[in-house]
């Protein structure tokens, strides 16, 4: 197919080049034949010339005659005449044309030649006058030799000429179309070679041409683009929003229970001089699942908080939530103080959290944390049993905590669908290896149907991790893994957040938000501020921020008293000896960047460790000019997305990690390495003097991406999986009933049949 497609051109192109050169080698050759056939006829009258004088004088016609026949035996030579002055033929051959008249040949000079057509074809006549200078009475009489010569052999020598022509032409094109073609392979391998060098090592090798680097670094430019967004939900069409999804589980999912589970509840209780109250825990788990069950209306199994979230409760744990407008069941789970310190802050935290976040502090592994954290995940199953009322349930489990939960379900429930979203990084194969009891753990994964993780990226180190460590069969290409009867699809779906409603939280406008926050610090109206939003995690990279904006207050006095820096941090998990740690030193740098560059009426760095609730944090976003998210490793963090969404003024700019899974969506910040301090400090001062114009134009990217890509498409995405594998399994169970049915033409063998038509039209819908 290539070498048709590259000789084709340029056989048709030489082709047309001969076409349009015959009509001149025609008359080349034609000239030719002409110019032979008079050198043919002065040839002739050469040889006859002196004796015709003497001949015509003694009137001897016959051997007149007789020499003209003799000269008419070549083969292209058909007549030869005498004629008198006056045109009278006197003397000629006996096969001469008549169709030659002397009449026409008189009061001429000098030799002439003329092409003419006659009935045996196309002839040339030579004339060519004849005299005797030495008889004066001939002189006066003035006679003429015809010479007539057959002109057809010039035809079929021109038609010889443009076949061979053509042959030549074509001969020629195939040979140098080969040639060309030879050269052009050898050239373009060794082009190929030194791309794919040049590609894998970064360096240039010898030969290789300027216009292929410049392709080469397209490509790798095109490559990062994909790679950015790749990672991107699938499902975006319409605008995602809670009554879209809830008509998507009733149209996909209608008799189906859902219940979620997690560690962490969506709503605490706790005393306040007027009773109880309730807070929302600062959680990314929770900020994007909670909308996703006030939607769906299913049930979410968690951990209390404390006895006051008992009070509240009835004998099962059971209380409806939103508390201020109840939607949906909160199955509360009450652990003791050893389950705590043991599954919690022992396996899950000291083992499971540093072992994913590459941050550098060293994972703890004991055997009574383990047997603890099977326990509690056997708790939790029992708790999910209690509440299914469902053949075959869809449980959502949510995070590391629980990660033996699915094996534990589909003990009891094999017919439940399972869905097991992973909302932290997965570590690669070699590092997965500490943990003692990985086997066990990648086991209990495995029992879920579908494995989500943030990226297409934490999915790949999965499928090692179990191409590693189990037995498992995986198809790479589909990114599923099949143990014996066991089938789990292993799938990218990157969190969102729901798109707030700033009304019903009852967050003000953003200059009010901003007065607010102005007043509550105590600074200048016209300071700018940058935010910092995160719980006290060594992974969030809060120290290296605040070291990176002490250099940039070094390096830029002109901005002492211009700007603050704002760190809200919600207390977390401070019986760790490592989160215990990163508050003493965020607050040791807090206060030394204060003592260094605080002065009148300016207080550079403003710690705020406090849980703030949803609607508090939306104020945080909506005041400040600069977020800043430095996370060492993080699978996606939604702080990100909350600051974009809250910005309408479509102003702000946003500061990211590239260690951050959101960093592969919103391309539109400004990417940053946490590690280098000094390229962390540049980006803020290039923060602070962005122009309003760029500003708004990277926004309002980052926001329309947003709008579409919220919580509610991904969890749309993941039900949809769910629901395919639902109606694939119903199917899966008519057909085993039908073929133990003993007479399939009986009532109950037709109640089957068209059980599986309805099924089939089912899943073929969804």
């Amino acid at each position: 197919m290539i070498l048709a497609r590259f000789l084709a051109p340029l056989v048709l192109a030489l082709c047309l080049v001969a076409y349009l050169l015959l009509p001149w080698t025609d008359q080349l050759f034609l000239n030719w034949s002409e110019a032979d056939l008079r050198m043919r006829s002065k040839l002739v009258f050469s040889s006859i010339e002196d004796d015709l004088p003497d001949v015509l004088s003694a009137e001897r016609a016959g051997q007149l005659t007789k020499r003209f026949t003799q000269l008419a035996q070549d083969e292209r030579l058909i007549g030869i005449a005498y004629c008198d002055s006056v045109g009278t033929p006197t003397y000629r051959n006996k096969d001469f044309p008549a169709d030659i008249a002397c009449s026409s040949t008189t009061n001429f000079m000098k030799p002439e030649f003329v092409k003419k057509s006659i009935r045996g074809g196309p002839v040339m006549v030579a004339t060519f006058p004849v005299t005797n200078a030495e008889m004066v009475n001939v002189i006066s009489r003035l006679g003429y030799l015809v010479i007539i010569h057959d002109m057809s052999f010039a035809e079929q020598r021109s038609e010889q000429a443009r076949r061979y022509a053509l042959g030549f032409v074509l001969a020629i094109s195939l040979l140098a179309a080969f040639i060309t073609m030879g050269i052009a392979r050898l050239t373009l391998s060794r082009w190929i070679v030194g791309l794919r060098d040049y590609v894998r090592t970064g360096k240039r090798t010898h030969g290789l041409p300027r216009e292929a680097l410049n392709i080469t670094r397209d490509i790798q430019q095109r490559i990062r683009q994909i790679e950015r967004e790749q990672q991107r939900p699938l499902v975006t069409g319409p605008r995602w929003s809670a009554a879209t999804l809830f008509e998507f589980v009733q149209n996909h999912l209608p008799s189906e229970q859902l219940i979620t589970v997690s560690y962490r509840q969506p709503y605490a209780h706790h005393k306040t001089p007027e009773g109880i109250g309730w807070t929302t825990p600062a959680s990314g788990l929770v900020t994007a699942i909670e909308p996703i069950m006030r939607a769906c209306r299913g049930t979410w199994v968690a951990v209390a908080n404390g006895e006051i979230d008992k009070l509240v409760a009835d004998e099962h744990g059971i209380v409806m939530v939103p508390p201020d407008r109840p939607s949906y069941r909160l199955k509360r789970l009450w652990l003791s103080e050893a389950e705590e310190a043991g599954f919690y802050a022992g396996f899950a935290n000291e083992g499971i959290w540093p072992l994913c976040n590459m941050a550098y502090v060293k994972p703890r592994f004991r055997a009574s944390d383990w047997e603890t954290y099977q326990t509690v995940n056997r708790k939790f199953a029992e708790a999910v049993f209690a509440e299914v009322k469902s053949a075959a349930p869809i449980i959502f489990i949510q995070d590391y905590q629980v990660g033996l939960l699915p094996k534990f379900i589909r003990e009891k429930l094999p017919n439940a669908l399972i869905v097991f979203f992973w909302h932290i990084p997965w570590p690669n194969s070699e590092t997965f290896g500490i943990l003692p009891w990985r086997e066990d753990f990648l086991d209990g994964m495995l029992a879920a149907d579908i494995v989500g993780f943030h990226t297409q990226f934490l999915c790949n180190n999965f499928l090692d991790c179990v191409d590693t460590h189990v037995e498992a069969l995986i198809d790479r290409e589909h990114n599923t893994i099949r143990r014996g009867n066991d089938f789990c699809m292993v799938r990218p779906y990157p969190i969102s957040i729901a798109w707030p409603d700033f009304e019903a939280m009852s967050v003000p406008d953003i200059e009010t938000c901003r007065r607010q926050l102005i007043s509550r610090l105590e600074v200048d109206p016209e300071v700018k501020i940058i935010l910092g939003v995160e719980r006290l995690d060594y992974v969030k990279g809060i120290p290296e921020r605040l070291r990176a904006y002490s250099l940039f207050l070094d390096r830029n006095p002109d901005w002492h008293g211009k700007v603050c820096f704002v760190q809200v941090a919600s207390p977390s998990r401070s019986v760790i000896p490592a989160y215990a740690d990163i508050d003493q030193e965020v607050e040791h740098i807090a206060d030394e960047i204060n003592k260094k560059f605080c002065a009148e009426k300016w207080k550079p760095v403003h710690i705020l460790k406090k849980n703030f609730g949803q609607s508090d944090v939306y104020k945080f976003y909506r005041a400040a000019d600069v977020c800043i998210v430095s996370s060492l490793h993080d699978g996606m963090n939604l702080v990100a997305k909350e600051f974009i969404a809250a910005r309408e003024d479509e102003c702000g700019v946003l500061i990211l990690s590239q260690f951050a899974g959101s960093s592969r969506e919103l391309v539109d910040a400004i990417i940053v390495n946490p590690y280098n301090e000094e390229g962390l400090s540049e980006s803020l001062l290039r923060a602070l003097t962005m122009g309003d114009h760029e500003k708004e134009a990277r926004m309002k990217s980052m926001r329309e991406h947003l709008k579409s890509h919220n919580v509610f498409a991904w969890a749309a995405e993941i039900l949809k999986g769910a629901s395919t594998l639902h109606r694939r399994r119903q199917l899966n169970n008519l057909l085993q009933y039908m073929n133990t049915s003993t007479n399939g033409t009986d009532v109950s063998g037709q109640v089957v049949q068209e059980n599986i038509i309805k099924g089939l039209s089912e899943f073929r819908i969804s």
